[in-house]
């Protein structure tokens, strides 16, 4: 049994097909599992071309959020390590969530303010007048010693 990041474990479908051919498919469980995880690969250019890159070095097609391929059945075990090589690394694709890419940005930041002696408060917020709120990432002060 393999189970993927979020502890499902991951099933591919072999359907018979005529002429010695199987076709392997995941029947579109792994990308919509991805959205329901927050990641939705249509949203973003970039995590398109990540995706459509990866899924066609191992030969996979998509369609209809379905991954899937045909082989000979001959060579149906390279075809499951190719397709099961595919689910894995669309799963893995939850990292680049926007939570998760947020957070990564955001510690970039700090660190690089840090490294450049830029004093910065971290999660801010301010309350307006009219009481508004209003939350800022990171506020930036004017100097970079605070005078005595």
């Amino acid at each position: 049994m393999i189970l993927d990041n979020f502890n499902d474990e991951i099933t591919i479908y072999a359907i018979e097909l005529p002429n010695n051919k199987i076709k392997l498919t995941d029947h579109d469980w792994t990308l919509n599992n991805l959205e329901e995880h927050g990641v939705n690969i249509r949203r973003s250019k970039t995590r398109r071309k990540i995706f459509e890159n990866e899924v066609t070095s191992y030969g996979v097609v998509v369609s209809d959020d379905e991954l899937s391929l045909t082989a000979s059945k001959s060579k149906f075990t390279e075809a499951k390590h190719r397709l099961l090589q595919t689910i894995l690394f669309v799963n893995n694709m939850f990292m680049l969530s926007s939570t998760n890419t947020t957070n990564v940005f955001l510690d970039d930041l700090k660190i690089f303010f840090k490294t450049n002696n830029i004093r910065a408060t971290q999660s801010v917020s301010f309350l307006e007048n009219s009481g508004f709120s209003h939350k800022f990432d990171f506020l930036i002060s004017d100097f970079k010693d605070i005078p005595t």
